[in-house]
């Protein structure tokens, strides 16, 4: 006997004594008021135990408890052979009031009830428990439980007497001296009340037996005791006690010569009955009516629909049909042979089985001889055996996945253009849904190329040009239509929709195939100007009343109004776009022997769907399930079905079969059938691609390829810029002095034919320039001219240009300050209609071969010095100038004096300089800004650069993703896929029909698939989906490219499943599922952050031995974080530290005191120790452990010191 807790821990039995309730029961605080002596309840469902384990088996306890009111209960379980067999619980019960005894299957269900003597509270009179059997026998066990079942219980136990079971065996009663036990059992309505003792009269000798509660005694009596044994009576002649005021007297005869010494033992037939796959316990009375000097049982025949078996238990003797003896090793189950003999106890004890046939209903019957143990057996007998049938369950299962769809306009847009977007080469080669979310103005270009593309323009159109390609396209265009449009659907069965009013002159030309223009008016809002009708094909215009615009028309084949009516061909119906998927269903019966029917149904299918088999009739049910008509006689089914549902519907498909059994045969109220289902989702492999913006990407069941952005440039076209330009020319005397030129006769070019050349090429240059230009010539001497303008310069007023350049003569002084005071306000006046508001920049071009002579204030000088009222008077001129416009100083000749001409230049200023004029007293300084002037003496030196167009190709930014897997083995790029090394014919020469930039992600991939696979361009858009799929499949990782910085900071999660996940560029956080919980590497498989600072979180509770760690690769990780759940990093080398971090070879360990982290040392390929060291963190490492090893310095692990961590061998 011992004492625990409701988990088995042990505790302290504890004994009151001196008392009126003396008893034992558990040491410890139990709920309610209860003494902590006593055995009580813990609460939520649990209890302290006494446990009592018999050396023998018991079926009978007498208890008295103590303490214990009438509000109480005490439960008392029966444990036999380790397994529950019942229980019973006492309650109610005081002086006045009777207790009851209830016995309880291991199920709970109610086996008996029974009235006993009320409780005290004080040391109750002793209940009887005897744990009644389905035949009425009493159950033996050989452990028993008490314990508190609810709030509030609690007792003591004063007394427990028990009763061992009678020795199975029947013994010889003559030879052996056996003893006969009589049972004597009082009315169970009317059990003593108190001590009852019954009086028994056998030989005319009487004997006292005691009852217990519930009126059963035994007695038992050495048979040579019994006198003749042909007639033995025994009598009850009264009962004391028990508050009886009289109890019949009974008396019965027996007859124990039948068992003689020489009589053979006898039985007769015999019948069972049990279920089908349901073992049956074989006792003595399925043997027939066994004489009393049985002892064991011969199998003669062997039941033909199943198998004895005799149950032994670990270290029991076998003996088999040859008497051969093996010790078995181990609780099992034999096989009981023909001629096998087993003994009565064995049967008795429950230990011979018999079992059907599996999946079988067949009857059956075993022969069989009884013996008295002395090799003496009876002639044969036979048991029948009938196995009531019972329906089996069946096998089912359903898989689904994605094999092809329709599209139309209704289906989600795969490009989006918002209001900053460009539109330029939005379209590829592919079939291409396109939704554009902005106004399109005049010379604004859209061609889609070829596919089967959709394009839909919510926003008003305006002078634009539409080119769809080749394929069957469709325009969908909601916004008004205004200003002059061309159309062209180019071939195919096209469709233009036009929901909007048409205020403008709008060409459509529809090209060869079918080709349908739908309107959004009535046929009577539109005035019909001219229409001619061709074998089928319509050309025309119409003028839209309410807009007042003209649609001109021609190659249509049909016009369709907003009532339904239409001229041209009877417009096609638009098939609406489906999803088509394949539905793999078997289901089959478990028991084949024609005795179960098979039925099949599907649920869960969307209401708008179809499903069909070209192998079975299937039929849809008035609930929306379908059923799938199982052929008479079949016993399994197996379908690829096809599912076809509307896009809209084609999400979340989940379907359910159900297959069901039914059994033909002992099925009269027909609840005879066992059913089996089988739930699926969606587990095709799908390709997801996101948008270039941030995103949300789920993956489903299936292996995914997730790709969070799509890449791709954008043509950028940067136009040239507008210029105001001066050109502030010197024609003093000296510009008809020779140049550094010669002509090609090899005469020297005077420096005014000089720069009348080089103006000539400038201004030829700027005629083709594709901003707009407005110049002006200040030619400048003594005085300056006014300025000659030419506004908007193009061929058409070049010449006029060139004819003033020609015109010009060299004569004069050199007046700096005239000159720029001229061109600055040239620029005032230019500022009112070409100023910086309008988009124009100023430049000018000041060419001179001299330095200042003159000034406006002092106009009297000889012209060929510098004095120092030319130099500061044309240095105060040139501030204001130099505010409103870049100048260009250009010197032309030799002997130009760079120190002044460096004041008049600025745009590359070098600081600050100065020049003195006179001496001592007279002495003065010219200050300014100075730059770096140009001095030429060639006309090649003399062109001048303007900054021209530009069109460039820019890679476009990607997002900041949000990526889950899902279930399923998936690969999970963060951002675009790296395809600049895919390569084929023309691919970066520019203007080459196939050119393709770098950084154009999926795009590129969906080029080199069109080029390189055969049949591509032909496929659907799911079979190039699912090509796409299996290249990316089988080159993810050269489509990660090592050092790519372009990305956007992704949060990325594998999932389920054994996951390649690569980060790319951005600062990433990557949530694995990775761990070694089990003793080997399992969860994600590839973990590679990319660039940027990347963080690996540890999922759960999951773990990791890197020494475990086979097939997994972990590379550029800057951080784990382990904060989530409790995780242990194990073995940590310097070789994993090395292939795991980034370039700086740093991992950063974040988590807290339920984490840990154990470093490993090692032995390099040189044979000297890896060893690691640890210090404390300072500074920005302060809060953390920093990890150093000795075979790579450079190699930092920082762990934060909540963390639990450590190094080993």
């Amino acid at each position: 006997m011992y004492a625990t807790d409701t988990f088995g821990n042990p505790k302290n039995i504890a004994i009151v004594k001196n008392t009126d309730h003396d008893g034992f029961g558990v040491e410890g605080k139990t709920t309610g008021s209860g003494d902590t002596k006593e055995l009580g309840n813990l609460g939520n469902g649990n209890s302290e135990k006494i446990v009592i384990e018999f050396d023998k088996d018991v079926n009978s306890l007498d208890i008295a408890f103590a303490w214990r009111n009438n509000t109480e209960t005490a439960r008392v379980t029966f444990v036999d052979n380790g397994k529950i067999v019942g229980y019973a619980e006492v309650t109610g019960g005081g002086d006045n009031t009777k207790a009851k005894v209830n016995y309880y299957s291991p199920t709970g269900e109610l086996i008996k009830s029974v009235e006993a003597q009320g409780g005290t509270d004080r040391v109750d009179l002793s209940y009887t428990f005897e744990l009644p059997s389905k035949d009425g026998g009493l159950v033996s066990f050989d452990k028993v439980e008490f314990t508190a079942p609810n709030y509030d219980d609690d007792y003591l136990i004063n007394k427990i007497a028990y009763k061992e079971v009678v020795n199975p065996d029947v013994t010889d009663i003559v030879t052996e001296g056996g003893k006969v036990t009589f049972d004597i059992q009082i009315d169970e309505k009317y059990p003593p009340q108190g001590k009852a003792t019954a009086i028994v009269e056998i030989g005319g000798k009487q004997y006292e037996v005691q009852l217990n509660a519930t009126g059963r005694g035994t007695l038992s009596i050495d048979a040579k005791n019994l006198g003749d044994l042909s007639k033995v009576e025994v009598k009850v002649v009264e009962v004391k006690g028990g508050n009886y005021e009289k109890v019949n007297s009974v008396t019965k005869e027996f007859d124990f010569t039948s068992s003689g010494d020489n009589s053979t033992p006898s039985s007769s037939d015999d019948s069972i009955i049990t279920e089908e796959d349901t073992a049956h316990i074989l006792k003595v009375t399925d043997f027939g009516n066994v004489s009393v000097n049985t002892k064991e049982f011969k199998i003669t025949e062997l039941p033909t629909n199943g198998k004895l078996y005799l149950i032994v238990t670990k270290g029991e003797t076998i003996i088999d049909k040859d008497g051969n003896k093996t010790i078995a090793t181990e609780d099992t189950k034999v096989e009981i042979s023909k001629n096998q003999i087993v003994t009565l106890a064995d049967v008795g004890a429950g230990r011979v089985v018999f079992e059907p046939t599996a999946n079988s209903d067949a009857d059956g019957q075993f022969k069989f001889q009884v013996g008295d143990g002395k090799g003496h057996f009876s002639s044969e007998y036979t048991t029948t055996i009938d196995v009531k049938a019972v329906a089996d369950t069946p096998t089912v299962s359903i898989d689904i996945t994605k094999v092809s769809e329709t599209t139309n306009s209704s289906s989600e847009s795969t490009t989006k253009i918002g209001t900053t977007d460009s539109i330029n080469n939005i379209g590829t080669s592919g079939n291409d849904t396109i939704e554009v979310n902005k106004e399109l103005v005049m010379n604004d270009k859209i061609d889609l190329k070829d596919g089967n593309d959709t394009l839909i323009l919510n926003k008003n159109i305006n002078q634009v040009t539409i080119d769809l390609g080749n394929g069957n396209d469709k325009v969908v265009i909601n916004g008004q239509v205004n200003g002059s449009n061309n159309i062209n659907l180019g071939s195919g069965d096209d469709v233009i929709k036009i929901n909007n009013v048409v205020t403008g002159n709008t060409h459509i030309n529809g090209g060869d195939g079918k080709d349908t223009l739908y309107l959004s008016g009535n046929k009577s809002d539109y005035i019909f100007n001219w229409q001619t009708n061709n074998n089928g094909m319509i050309e025309g215009s119409i003028t839209d009343k309410k807009g007042g615009g003209t649609i001109q028309y021609n190659q249509m084949e049909t016009i369709v109004f907003g009532d339904g009516s239409y001229i041209g061909q009877k417009p096609q119906e638009e098939a609406p776009a489906q999803t088509i998927f394949k539905v793999d269903i078997s289901a089959a019966l478990t028991d084949t022997d024609g005795s179960e029917t098979l039925s099949v149904i599907i649920k869960n299918v969307p209401a708008s769907a179809t499903l069909e088999s070209s192998k079975y009739e299937v039929s849809k049910n008035s609930d929306g399930s379908y059923t799938v008509k199982v052929p008479q006689g079949e016993t399994s089914i197996s379908d690829k079905l096809t599912m076809k549902v509307p896009q809209e519907d084609a999400k979340n498909i989940n379907l359910q079969i159900e297959a069901k059994a039914t059994e033909a045969r002992d099925n009269e109220d027909g609840q005879n059938f066992k059913t089996a289902t089988d739930n699926t989702t969606d587990k095709t492999s799908t390709l997801v691609v996101g948008s270039n913006k941030d995103s949300v990407i789920n993956g489903g069941a299936g292996k995914d390829i997730l790709i969070g952005d799509t890449g791709g440039t954008e043509l950028n076209v940067q136009p040239g810029k507008n210029y105001n330009i001066a050109l502030v020319v010197d024609t003093s005397g000296s510009m008809k002095e020779a140049s550094g030129s010669k002509t090609v006769w090899g005469t020297t070019i005077s420096r005014i034919d000089l720069l009348k050349d080089a103006l000539k090429n400038l201004a030829d240059s700027l005629k083709g320039h594709d901003g707009k230009v407005n110049v002006s010539i200040i030619d400048f001497d003594t005085k300056a001219k006014e300025p000659i303008t030419f506004n908007d310069l193009t061929s058409k007023n070049i010449s006029d240009l060139i004819t003033k350049i020609d015109a010009l003569k060299a004569e004069g002084g050199t007046n700096y300050e005239d000159a720029f005071l001229k061109t600055t306000s040239w620029f005032d006046t230019q500022s009112v209609t070409y100023g910086k508001a309008q988009g124009y920049e100023n430049l000018t071009y000041f060419l001179t071969d001299g330095d200042p002579t003159f000034s406006n204030r002092n106009t009297t000088s000889t012209g060929t010095t510098t004095e120092y009222s030319d130099m500061k008077d044309a240095v105060d001129a040139f501030k204001t100038l130099s505010g409103q416009s870049t100048v260009h100083a250009i010197g032309i000749g030799n002997g130009i004096n760079e120190n002044y001409l460096r004041f008049f230049d600025n745009t590359d200023i070098i600081g600050q300089g100065d020049v003195s004029f006179g001496y001592w007293f007279w002495k003065q300084t010219v200050s300014g800004n100075i730059g770096k002037p140009d001095i030429v003496n060639t006309a090649e030196d003399l062109k001048a650069a303007l900054q021209g167009g530009s069109v460039s190709e820019d890679i476009l930014d990607v997002g900041s993703d949000t990526i889950n897997g899902g279930d399923g083995d998936d690969i999970i790029f963060g951002d675009s896929i790296n395809t600049d090394n895919l390569l084929w014919n023309g691919r970066f020469v520019e203007g080459h029909e196939n050119y393709m930039s770098k950084g154009q992600g999926i795009n590129a991939l969906d080029k080199y698939l069109s080029l390189s696979k055969s049949g591509y361009e032909d496929m659907t858009t799911l079979e190039k989906n699912m090509a796409k799929f299996d290249y990316i499949k089988e080159h993810h990782s050269d489509l990660n490219v090592e050092g790519d910085t372009r990305g956007g900071d992704d949060i990325i999660s594998g999932g389920a499943g054994r996951d390649i996940i690569y980060g790319q560029g951005g600062d990433d956080t990557i949530i694995t599922d990775l761990n070694t919980n089990n003793g080997k590497e399992d969860g994600d498989i590839i973990i590679d952050g990319g660039t940027g600072y990347d963080t690996l979180i540890l999922e759960g509770d999951n773990n990791i031995d890197f020494s475990l760690l086979k097939d997994v690769s972990i590379t550029n990780i800057e951080a784990i974080n382990l904060t989530q759940g409790n995780h242990k990093l194990q073995n940590l080398t310097l070789d994993d530290v090395l292939k795991i971090s980034g370039e700086d070879n740093t991992i950063k360990i974040s988590g807290d005191e339920f984490d840990s982290v154990t470093f490993k040392n090692t032995v390099g390929d040189d044979g000297k120790e890896n060893a690691w060291s640890k210090t404390e963190g300072t500074g920005a490492d302060k809060g953390y452990d920093i990890y150093m090893n000795s075979g790579d310095p450079t190699v930092q692990v920082k762990v934060e010191q909540p963390i639990s961590d450590g190094i080993t061998n």
